[in-house]
Parts: C-alpha cells; structure tokens; sequence
C-alpha cells in the first residue's frame, strides 16, 4: 500500500491524537514483524509538522506486555512522544509507564495494519467521543459489576469502587497514554472477586478473528479451564508461558466505544469497536489493579449487557443513554 494513501490516518494520529509540535522528539517504536510502510508513515507526518521522528526497530515480542529491549526502554523515557506500531501491544509495560513518568507521550497502536491508517477506527472524530468515555468511566464506578453477552458470558465482580479509565485515543499532555484507534472505558475488578464464564466469540489479542468461541471459566478471579477450537489452547499456552500464577487473573473489564470501528482481528481496533466488550487476562497495576506480570491479553465478545449495582449501562451492546436518546 502507498504512502499516500495512509497519510490521512498517518496525520490524524500525530496531529489530532499526539499533537506533535514542531521542534518535538517523535520515537516511532516498531518490530520485526510490521509492514515497515506503517511507521514510515506515521514519520512523515510527524516530519510535516515539524517534529523530528526516530524509528526504532525491535524483534518481536513473543506476548503482549513483555518488555522491549533495555536499550529500547531507554530510549522511550528520553522522547517526548511515543507511537508505537507493534505486532504485540506493549502499552502494559514497566518500559511504557517509565517513559510516561518521564513525561512523555504516548500512543499505542498494537497490531496495526496499513489498512488501520485507511480506514474503520481512525475516522472517528477523537474529541468528540472523549466525552463520551469520559462520561462511562464515571458510571463504571460502584460495588458490583455484571456482564453477560448472548453468547454465553456471565461474569459477577466486585469493583470496590476502583477509579476506572477513558482510553480516548489521544495523549496531548505529558504524561499521557491511550491506545489508537480504540476508544473504550475500563475498570480492574478486585483481584480474585471475579466469578463466571467468558465465552470470547469476536476476537483476541494475538490470536486474531476468533470462528470458534473460546470459552474460559473463571474461578476466585483467575480463568481455570479453556475450551473451544485451536484459538482456546493458543490462549492457554500464552497464559502458562509468563510462569506466573497471576497471568490468568481478570484483570480488566471495558467497553468499545469508536462508532467507525470494526472487528477485523487487530486488538488496538477491535478492542474499542462499538457493540463490543472485553476483558483481559494479566496485569492491570497501572490502572487501579495489584497484578503485576509481563503479560495482558485483551479478549473481544459481541453485544455485551453491562450493570453496576443493578445500574444498566449497555444493552445488547448499546449505551443505554445513547439508546434513549
């Protein structure tokens, strides 16, 4: 795909979402396994207004929140911004909280795709939806939260009153971080209060598009059995990988919220889609959460109800005041 046809997307990022100015240090952190056109991309645009991007390439991590390289996390605390186009996420890092102690910036585009700076997500109008996020966090605030989807999930947790979080896709303060395209609001449960299942029937990080459930019991806050297809023991074998008990915790309740997104089998958009809602398995510390492991793996289910203390929020995937409006 060419240049051109990613500068749109390429630009909203880096004007609208990041705000780079002129004269600002840009660190495009990539892998070895994306299509090179996406940070150069997202360099060029970053170039026309000014700023002065370095693109860095890193072998690929092998799961989502697995460290980069030392010299890599160095890196990232000295620039002030960061875009990261990355086939594994590694926003649920040490490395991407330091930089942002340091001050800087950053945004995550796990997965991304030359068409992800094309279409779906990246049209949304970012500002406006912050709003809208911002609001749900505010309402994901009590005692109890329940889920349940028509696929099969029923998930009871106690919040505890835990802050939760708007991801908006943008990061214009020091500091800040959010994912891109995904636009979603999230809470971390109380360690060990979540009980249910999860039956995963969109998509999941890593493994993509998902054609046969995976169906995940989850047991005093921690997933205790995996069934479904081939996708169900990919997800297991990643959780058994870190070797830390505390990889199967869920971590992580949120909401999508980009009215332009679609499923297409990359985490950073489905995550976010509208008429979505996932959970994560893994560390949730930098979000209000106690689990602390090199490991977060997000898992998108479709047309999600969603209550706190008896509260409707979402209904067959709708916000409620959205539905009524």
């Amino acid at each position: 795909m060419s240049l051109s046809a990613m500068a749109a997307g390429a630009m909203t990022v880096v004007r609208q979402c990041a705000a780079v100015s002129p004269g600002e240090h840009v660190l495009i952190l990539t892998d070895d396994g994306m299509p090179r056109a996406v940070p150069d991309a997202l360099a060029f645009a970053a170039a026309s207004l000014g700023g002065v991007p370095v693109v860095v390439v890193m072998p690929r991590r092998q799961r989502p929140g697995q460290e980069p390289p030392p010299l890599v996390a160095d890196a990232m605390k000295r620039a002030q911004v960061i875009l990261a186009p990355t086939s594994v996420s590694v926003f649920h890092t040490q490395a991407s909280r330091a930089a942002a102690a340091c001050g800087a910036r950053m945004l995550a585009l796990s997965e991304c795709r030359e068409e992800t700076l094309v279409r779906g997500g990246i049209q949304a109008d970012f500002r406006a939806r912050a709003e809208v996020a911002a609001r749900l966090a505010g309402q994901l605030r009590g005692e109890v939260l329940e889920l349940s989807t028509p696929a099969g999930t029923r998930l009871r947790s106690c919040i505890g009153g835990r802050t939760a979080v708007a991801n908006t896709g943008l990061a214009h303060r020091p500091g800040e971080r959010s994912g891109l395209p995904t636009i979603e609001a999230y809470v971390a449960p109380l360690e060990g209060t979540t009980e249910g299942v999860v039956v995963v029937d969109a998509s999941g990080g890593t493994i993509g598009l998902v054609p046969v459930p995976v169906v995940i019991q989850i047991r005093e806050g921690r997933a205790v059995e995996f069934g479904g297809g081939p996708q169900a023991r990919t997800v297991e074998g990643l959780v058994a990988q870190v070797g830390h008990r505390d990889a199967a915790m869920l971590s992580e309740v949120g909401i999508g919220l980009n009215p332009r997104a679609e499923v297409v089998g990359r985490i950073i958009e489905d995550e976010g889609t509208y008429g979505t809602c996932h959970v994560a398995l893994g560390s949730n510390s930098h979000f209000g959460g106690r689990v602390e492991v090199p490991f977060h793996l997000d898992l998108v289910m479709w047309r999600p109800d969603v209550s706190v203390d008896g509260r409707v929020l979402m209904r067959r995937g709708r916000l409620v005041e959205e539905a009524q409006a």
